[in-house]
C-alpha cells in the first residue's frame, strides 16, 4: 500500500468520523437502531436517487457529444 503523503491529510474511517461527531455533540449519542424495513426503505431511496443522477449525467453527456459532433460536421462542410 502506498504511504499517505500530505501535511493535512489524515486517515478517515467510520470509527474516527463517529468519534469526532460524538466529541462535537458533547458526547450525546443520537444514533438509533433501525428496523430492517426502514433500512430497506432507505436503501431503495438511495438506489433511486443514484439512478436519477446517472440518468441526468448520461443525458448531459449525450447532449455534449451530439453538439460536438454537429459542430465538427458543420466545420468540415
Amino acid at each position: 500500500m502506498l504511504r499517505r503523503k500530505g501535511m493535512f491529510q489524515r486517515k478517515r474511517s467510520f470509527r474516527s468520523i463517529k468519534r469526532e461527531y460524538q466529541i462535537a455533540s458533547k458526547g450525546i449519542n443520537t444514533s438509533k437502531k433501525l428496523s430492517k424495513e426502514a433500512l430497506l426503505q432507505i436503501r431503495n431511496k438511495v438506489i433511486e436517487n443514484r439512478r436519477r443522477e446517472n440518468m441526468k449525467t448520461f443525458i448531459i453527456l449525450f447532449i455534449i457529444v451530439v453538439s460536438i459532433i454537429l459542430l465538427v460536421v458543420y466545420m468540415i462542410n
